[in-house]
């Protein structure tokens, strides 16, 4: 499931970019703005000196390892609006906290999710009894390495680890690898291709194995418009300055959580969700440090995929489309 392994593999894309202090603009400092359960931008986001375009890359624009001095924070907040599903009666919303940490050789990812219900007595993953679940939490770990190869081609590898949980955290835990090579084109011209992996112990996952594939056009624009196409980041973007720019991007949300013990229905079984679309976002920064970014998104793809308790697929639920927004801020160190 794409959902779960989103965050090593934006991760990993995000280490193959140039590191912080070479990437920042003169003035203001780049951040990321969130992640596919966490953020959608990555290296195609980041701002430099003005765009180039018959120059070669200088050696600080080169693909490079992170910064091991760097450290960010992320701080967000999203609302979905209420949606029903497609073959029976009910509704449910939620809403979604999260923190996520940056430090050097570890990225740590926090999010609790809150949901409402109405009519839940009369959905199938309930027993009538009550909601089927109220929240829902993940984190995850994860640890990303570039290497350079030859002056414009590098490899970028990393692993990572999420547990999601409704109350008990047993059997919550889910692995994920990538793997992928970088090649600096031009100046402006990126082009990406790897391999990511994902493996619970227990859940027999529809998708393990995920492509990746992509470019990226005028990544250090920090004015005028920039693009990223491929898995798992696609996006138009336009920057007014050096402080603001303006992004319609593909994003998602989700994950595998492991259900309580006691759940209606399900009892210690697991439930994947996986809600995807296309939103459009704001990015300013108030300071060098200090950034916000404003979301609005649509959701055209909802589904909800349960497992009993030892990991086998009983049965799939797909919910209609839906409205949310999203609100973020972040600060470098």
């Amino acid at each position: 499931m794409w959902a779960i392994a989103a965050g090593t593999l934006i991760a990993l894309l995000t280490t193959s970019c140039t590191n912080k202090k070479a990437n920042a603009a003169p003035e203001i400092a780049d951040t990321q703005a969130t992640r596919t359960s966490a953020k959608p931008e990555i290296s195609t986001r980041t701002p430099s000196n003005e765009v180039q375009t018959t120059r070669q890359p200088a050696a600080e624009e080169r693909p490079s390892a992170r910064d091991p001095s760097s450290f960010s924070a992320q701080l967000s907040f999203a609302n979905v609006a209420d949606t029903g599903f497609t073959d029976q009666p009910g509704e449910f919303g939620y809403s979604r906290t999260g923190l996520e940490l940056e430090l050097p050789f570890l990225d740590v990812a926090y999010q609790r999710y809150d949901f409402s219900w109405s009519d839940a007595q009369s959905l199938d993953f309930s027993d009538g009894s009550g909601e089927p679940w109220s929240e829902l939490q993940s984190l995850s770990l994860s640890t990303n390495q570039f290497v350079p190869l030859r002056e414009n081609l590098g490899m970028m590898f990393g692993i990572g680890a999420t547990m999601g949980w409704e109350d008990d955290t047993s059997d919550a835990i889910s692995y994920d690898a990538a793997v992928g090579l970088m090649w600096q084109k031009s100046a402006t011209f990126q082009l990406f291709a790897g391999v990511a992996y994902n493996w619970h112990p227990k859940v027999d996952l529809r998708f393990d194995l995920f492509p990746m594939l992509g470019l990226s056009w005028n990544e250090h624009a920090t004015k005028g418009w920039s693009a990223a196409f491929g898995f798992p980041n696609t996006e138009l973007r336009y920057a007014f300055n050096e402080t603001s720019s303006l992004a319609l991007a593909l994003n998602g949300d989700g994950g595998l959580f492991r259900r309580a013990d006691r759940a209606p229905a399900i009892e210690g079984g697991f439930v994947e969700w996986t809600r995807f679309g296309a939103g459009l976002s704001y990015r300013h920064h108030l300071t060098r440090r200090w950034a916000f970014v404003a979301d609005v998104n649509y959701g055209f793809e909802n589904e909800w995929r349960f497992y009993d308790a030892d990991g086998h697929h009983f049965s799939t639920e797909d919910a209609d489309e839906s409205f949310g927004f999203n609100l973020s801020f972040s600060v470098d160190f």
